[in-house]
């Protein structure tokens, strides 16, 4: 059973959104930028769509590149998404919603793991196509990895 810590270190807590909220803005982003540490220094960022189920982020990608070679070598990583953003100029601030996710990334081998979070996917962005898009998953699965970050740690903030 994984534990998730709701964090609670943030100095400004009038914005800090509860877990089901800030759960709430994870499932509803229309997209998220994962962040893994590169060497000692460096860090790697990349914006991704991606599928909530449970307390595990679904993404997909290449069977080689960056993200893949990365995700096997340094597999911490937080995925940062936004909501509800509106400037507003005149008080040099930005109204939204956010939620900062961190995790260990892993490549899913586990084929109806693999199966249900291509679906997610396929069910998050083309829900009127679910027909096809099981074609595609069948097409696809065996071309292009799954990845999952399992949430370890959740924070959400809103700047009203």
């Amino acid at each position: 059973m994984i534990h998730i810590r709701y964090t609670r270190c943030m100095r400004r807590t009038d914005r800090q959104l509860p877990f089901d909220a800030a759960m709430n803005v994870l499932k509803h982003g229309s997209h998220g930028v994962l962040s893994m540490a590169v060497e000692e220094n460096g860090v790697y960022a990349i914006p991704l769509n991606y599928a909530v189920e449970g307390m595990t982020i679904y993404f997909h990608g290449a069977r080689e590149g960056t993200k893949t070679e990365i995700a096997r070598k340094h597999p911490k990583g937080t995925l940062v998404c936004v909501t509800k953003e509106e400037v507003l100029a005149e008080q040099f601030t930005t109204q939204y919603e956010s939620a900062i996710a961190e995790g260990h990334v892993r490549i899913v081998d586990d084929e109806s793991e693999r199966i249900r979070g291509f679906r997610a996917l396929i069910n998050r962005y083309s829900p009127e196509y679910r027909e096809k898009g099981e074609r595609y998953i069948e097409h696809m699965k065996d071309k292009t990895l799954l990845f999952a970050l399992d949430i370890e740690q959740l924070q959400g903030k809103k700047r009203k």
